[in-house]
């Protein structure tokens, strides 16, 4: 019932700065309680009469809708009792005023046929909806003939409420020879006081606006002049009921036998009752030196707190039951427990909970069923069932904690939804004894509501375990990041002396400092401390000549439900060209619950002085390498429950005492598989091209690639979550990351940020970035391409495909001296094609201030090609070992204002589309279409963004939404969902 909502009148939200976090309001005006419109003095002589306001906003009228009723203003005879009707809300005037009185021949002689009636109409302008609870009045009828012997009351149709009858009800006669007792005649204090609740109607929400005409219908007399009053007339609204949560009805005192016991009602509204079967009734009383439950509990239930005094309980034999209940010899006894709703609220039922002693193994009860009886309010049929044990014997006087707490849970019902008006009769059935005399005893009934369903364990997501301090132990105990996950890291030498194998480095605080494992996960300890170590001379004291140091890690689940196990990950260091390490291999071994072989292989650059890839110091934790391998290549990563796996990580060969340093171990698992396909865009609004996070010689399958050229692309990243293509160390052919927009008109901007490009100097040509639409580098007619490239210090931009106007193939555009063009932001680049005008510009950000400069604008040749496009493709194809380029970002918009804003989105579901974004100051607005209201997720960690909470809720879709006040960062992208769906 009501399954309408109040109106809200405002909606409050609050941004909440740093917290990622919004103060979400709603707020309601106060709800109208109380008197709604009433009057307590009938002086018109003809109706309608203009009811009092008791709240602002709601009007009416007490209407007399043909005649028939008369005004009576003589002696004073209007109700003198100060309520309206039977209730206790608000004040009647109690001086006998004028009242309204109708007999039978005044009605008839008035030309109306049938019952008399009269209408009362509430009107609500207030602003807000109001939960009607009741229509009240007072009646007097003279004699046992008069009118409204019976009433009865209806909704008319066409109002704001549910139409029909609302209730029905009599009307004592105050008549000195009444069979109601001797009451003084014609005195106000003598009419009676009728309340009518509208509480079981469907929908008794009057909203604003609306309005509501009640009925009021007396039956006829049987005298003709026999006369019935009326005064007192209101409507009242309480405020809305709510759901029950905890204890609905309870019993913890069974003190009275009898056919049956009444509960307590904790929740308002609610009534229950005990039920003991039989012609005489089957269970006695048991109250004899206090042997109730004491454990203050309503069986296993923390809800609630049962006396917890040995009270009176109610106690059961097989031959009693037997002799009183009339069933059968050797029949199960039974009892039942009705639970009644009247709160105009709907309850979630959510427990069964009871107390029980058997005093034997022979004792009634050792099993026991519940059930749900036909014609209740909830799901019918059998709940569950279970066992009882059984106790030491007959119980010492107060000894009641040696009660069962029995709770069964109703989650599991199809329907545990007991709306107002219905009932549910429980039915809890007891095994016969085995023996006439060996009793059970049963204590502290209850019936709770309003619970959260217990969630099904789920998957791990993040880390499952890890480990970031390598004390000086051949084994290690892992952290567990997921309840039930376990695991070990293991020297393979076995071996607990530096000389001999892994050594343990405590001194100076030589551990990893970056706060992370791997590349992946934050959350490990950023301070330097404990790390293993290993170099070549002293591994080959305890390992054969030349062989690879190894460690192992195992994984145990010992938990209910299986991990998709998606990373392993560790940090290394290595000092010197000669350390260990300078190329790695994860294996899994055979035996474990997931795919045994090698996983993956990567190389680890050292950190020493004179190394070609970067100058770091020395022996400081920052200058750990982080690396990561994915998992999602095994065929089996399933660890299910009670399975394990153990992973082998050999490092390759070094030479004499150079070292290699690990720390920061985890497995994780949850995780979606990071493809370059996100450099895919199925919308050019606004798109963040996703990281990788991969370091090392991972390939991967590209979308659109055969498997032959996907082992031409390698990715890895720079250690900070940074998509990298790279050329280190490695020479060959090289990889496409195709995109797929399919535009066939418009201008669209794409942005390639570099955090970093390391290119030697050359007389020739360093291409840093090849970048054509249709996706394919052989220049043909409806091709377009550009590169970026180095030749000495100087930046080059240019074309090269021959299909351009002007110009021929490969023609270069010299720019400023590259070195200038290269700062922590790196080289910005925006490229942009013009489908409705046949154009291609090219600009470049030479200041890093977000003012970009116009570089190319250019036509196509031939107005008959390039009519789409259906692809496009980034590559390089002329680095030279130790070259590197980083990719720290690619955006795409149909506006330059968005792709410099650095606030890109990415619509991650197909109905929600977010364009035409907007930087105003600390303002981040939009356009949103999308079928639903949204939520909006804000991230300035470009690459911990798996996770978060979002920093608006409930955003309804628009032009020029605001997504974000505090947009003050310098880089931040925003992820918009239907609201309410989980974070993808």
């Amino acid at each position: 019932m009501n399954n309408k909502q109040l109106t809200p009148v405002c909606v409050a939200r609050g941004f909440v700065p740093f917290l990622l976090a919004v103060s979400f309001a709603l707020t309601l005006s106060a709800n109208p309680t109380g008197v709604l419109v009433s009057t307590d003095d009938l002086g018109v002589q003809v109706g309608p009469i203009t009811l009092d306001s008791g709240v602002t906003g709601f009007t009416g009228t007490l209407n007399e809708p043909v005649s028939g009723w008369e005004y009576w203003d003589g002696g004073g005879l209007g109700s003198t009792d100060g309520t309206f009707g039977a209730s206790s809300v608000g004040s009647a005037d109690t001086t006998a005023n004028s009242t309204w009185l109708v007999n039978q021949v005044k009605w008839e002689n008035a030309g109306n046929t049938g019952n008399p009636y009269l209408t009362l109409t509430l009107n609500n302008t207030s602003g807000s909806s109001a939960f009607l609870d009741a229509f009240h009045f007072d009646a007097y009828r003279a004699f046992p003939s008069s009118v409204g012997e019976t009433w009865t009351l209806e909704v008319l149709s066409g109002g704001g409420i549910t139409a029909g009858v609302v209730a029905s009800g009599t009307i004592l006669n105050n008549s000195a020879d009444g069979t109601t007792g001797q009451l003084s005649a014609n005195t106000g204090a003598d009419y009676r006081d009728i309340s009518a609740s509208l509480l079981a109607l469907d929908d008794n929400i009057l909203e604003d606006g609306a309005s509501v005409t009640f009925k009021l219908i007396l039956s006829e007399g049987t005298n003709g002049s026999s006369q019935t009053r009326v005064d007192n007339f209101a409507v009242t609204a309480i405020d809305p009921p709510q759901p029950p949560v905890g204890l609905v009805v309870s019993l913890d005192d069974l003190s009275t036998e009898g056919a049956s016991l009444d509960m307590d009602s904790d929740a308002s509204g609610f009534t229950g009752t005990l039920g003991n079967p039989g012609a005489t009734p089957g269970w006695s009383l048991y109250s004899q030196n206090g042997f109730g439950s004491v454990d203050a509990g309503f069986g296993a239930s923390t809800v609630g707190i049962a006396d917890s005094t040995a009270n009176a309980t109610w106690q059961l034999h097989q031959v009693s039951w037997q002799n009183r209940s009339g069933e059968g010899e050797g029949s199960d006894p039974y009892l039942t427990l009705t639970v009644t709703n009247s709160s105009g609220a709907t309850a979630e039922l959510d427990g069964f909970h009871f107390d029980a002693y058997r005093s034997f193994g022979a004792s009634v009860g050792a099993t026991y069923t519940l059930e749900v009886l036909t014609g209740s309010g909830i799901s019918e049929g059998e709940v569950a069932s279970g066992t009882i044990a059984a106790g030491p014997g007959n119980l010492a006087a107060d000894t009641g904690g040696d009660y069962e707490d029995i709770s069964v849970e109703l989650f599991d019902l199809a329907d545990r939804s007991l709306e107002s008006g219905a009932s549910v009769t429980f039915k809890l059935t007891f095994s016969a004894a085995t023996s006439d005399y060996a009793p059970i005893r049963i204590d502290n009934f209850a019936v709770t509501a309003g619970a959260t369903p217990p969630q099904a364990p789920q998957p791990p997501v993040g880390l499952v375990v890890s480990i970031d301090n390598l004390a000086n132990d051949s084994s290690l105990a892992l952290e567990s990041g997921a309840e039930g996950f376990s695991g070990t890291l293991d020297k393979v030498s076995g071996q607990d002396n530096p000389s001999q194998g892994w050594g343990n480095w405590d001194g100076g605080g030589l551990g990893s400092t970056d706060g992370t494992f791997g590349t992946s996960t934050s959350g490990a300890d950023a301070s330097a401390n404990s790390t293993w170590f290993v170099n070549q001379n002293n591994w080959e004291r305890d390992n054969e000549a030349g062989s690879n140091p190894s460690v192992t890690m195992t994984v145990s689940n010992n938990s209910t439900v299986s991990a998709e196990l998606d990373g392993f990950h560790f940090d290394a260091y290595r000092a010197f060209p000669s350390s260990p390490g300078g190329s790695w291999t994860l294996s899994v071994q055979a035996g474990g619950g997931i795919s045994a072989g090698v996983v993956s292989s990567g190389t680890i650059a050292h950190n020493s002085a004179d190394g070609t890839e970067r100058q770091l110091p020395a022996n400081t934790g920052a200058d750990y390498r982080d690396v990561t391998a994915f998992l999602f290549n095994l065929a089996d990563r399933t660890l299910a429950s009670g399975e394990s796996a153990t992973f082998e990580l050999s490092f390759s060969a070094g030479t004499g005492s150079s070292q290699i340093r690990i720390d920061n171990f985890a497995v994780t698992a949850g995780g979606v598989q990071p493809v370059p396909g996100q450099f895919s865009f199925d919308d050019p609004d606004g798109n963040l091209v996703g990281a990788l996070s991969n370091e090392g010689s991972v390939f991967y399958t590209l979308p659109g690639l055969t498997s032959s050229q996907a082992t031409m692309a390698t990715y890895a990243t720079n250690g900070s979550g940074q998509a990298v293509y790279t050329r280190v160390g490695e020479s060959g052919p090289s990889g496409n990351a195709p995109i797929s927009p399919s535009w066939t008109s418009g201008k669209y901007y794409i942005r390639y940020d570099f955090s970093g490009t390391s290119l030697s100097t050359s007389g020739s040509e360093k291409r840093f970035l090849e970048f054509a639409f249709k996706g394919v580098v052989t220049p043909t007619p409806d091709r377009i391409g550009f590169r970026l490239a180095r030749f000495n210090d100087r930046l080059s931009i240019y074309t090269f495909e021959s299909n351009v106007e002007y110009g021929t193939d490969q023609v270069n555009h010299s720019h400023p001296a590259y070195s200038t063009l290269i700062d922590s932001d790196g080289i910005s680049v925006v490229f942009a094609i013009d489908l409705d005008n046949r154009l291609f510009e090219l600009y470049t950000d030479d200041n890093f201030s977000g003012t970009y400069t116009l570089r190319e604008s250019q036509s196509f040749l031939d107005a008959s090609t390039l009519t789409e496009v259906s692809a496009m493709s980034l590559w390089d194809n002329s680095l030279s070992i130790g070259d590197t380029v980083t990719i720290e970002q690619v955006l795409i918009s149909d506006t330059m204002a968005d792709v410099i804003s650095g606030s890109p989105i990415i619509p991650t579901v197909s109905d929600v589309v977010v364009k035409d974004s907007a930087l105003s100051g600390n303002v981040f607005s939009a356009t949103i279409t999308s079928s639903t209201n949204v939520d909006v997720y804000k991230f300035t960690d470009l690459e911990a963004w798996y996770d978060g909470q979002p920093v608006v809720t409930d955003l309804a879709p628009g032009s020029g939404v605001s997504l974000d006040t505090s947009a003050s960062q310098s880089k931040a992208f925003y992820i918009v969902i239907p609201e309410g769906n989980p974070f993808p």
